[in-house]
């Protein structure tokens, strides 16, 4: 009530009455109007809405003056004891797509596919799913440039994390789901570690890290439109173990040596 927002020492703005609720509206759009030379002017909007404290959905739809329209929705969701994630859509027809690294335009219908679920299947038994599609290697730098900077190559795995009082075992399986990325695929590879742990009532402690995998490496496509073809992919299997006995001691109430 009778407040006043000051730009430095001048006031510019002032609030007779002022209310807020920090509760999530059941439903609200969002406008977010702007311009860059990659678009020209553009308005994103996103109507948003909270069917329950489990289930929030978002709609997208944007326009961009020299790109086109782009929309698709997203969905955030809490199943309990079955897990949580979310999966998004987004598609857009982009007049102005350009070129891909190697020089050959890029496809204007152009699009994306998110999921992501993780789950506790059992006590200290955990999974996690990704899946990241999308049409081409320029698209998350066009129009999610924020995200691109965080993960320039999102991944698609399937992880499975077992952990013990002294053990962790894990699971990764990788596999190539843009063909214009490259990727080492692991089908699977599985990690045993031996955390650092007394043996006994004895001085000695133990630790190790044993894994197996089957690897590939698959190159990247340059594009549909190249003669270029990459090279074969070329495989492995790989298992190593390490272990070490250690016998920490200390002296002086400063000095550690193990």
């Amino acid at each position: 009530r009778q407040a006043t927002l000051y730009l430095g020492s001048v006031p510019i703005f002032y609030f007779p009455y002022y209310h807020r609720t920090f509760d999530k509206h059941p439903s609200h759009v969002t406008l977010t109007p702007g311009y860059r030379s990659r678009y020209g002017p553009y308005l994103l909007s996103a109507y948003n809405w909270h069917w329950t404290t489990n289930f929030a959905a978002t709609f997208h739809l944007d326009y961009r003056q020299r790109r086109g329209v782009g929309l698709g929705p997203a969905v955030q969701y809490d199943l309990g004891r079955l897990g949580e994630g979310e999966a998004s859509y987004y598609y857009t027809h982009d007049d102005n797509a350009g070129k891909d690294p190697a020089g050959f335009p890029i496809n204007p219908h152009r699009h994306r596919i998110n999921f992501s679920h993780q789950a506790m299947l059992n006590t200290n038994l955990t999974a996690k799913v990704a899946v990241r599609e999308q049409s081409d290697a320029q698209f998350t730098r066009d129009f999610f440039e924020g995200e691109f900077h965080r993960d320039p190559q999102p991944r698609s795995f399937l992880e499975v994390n077992q952990a013990w009082p002294n053990f962790t075992l894990d699971v990764l399986a990788q596999a190539q789901v843009n063909e214009f990325f490259e990727t080492i695929e692991r089908l699977p590879d599985v990690k045993l570690t031996g955390l650092r742990q007394q043996l006994g009532i004895s001085p000695f402690y133990y630790e190790s890290e044993s894994s197996v995998g089957y690897f590939r490496h698959k190159f990247a496509e340059v594009s549909n439109l190249s003669t270029n073809v990459p090279p074969d992919p070329f495989a492995a299997f790989r298992a190593d173990a390490f272990h070490q006995l250690l016998w920490p001691q200390s002296y002086f109430g400063w000095l550690n040596i193990t």
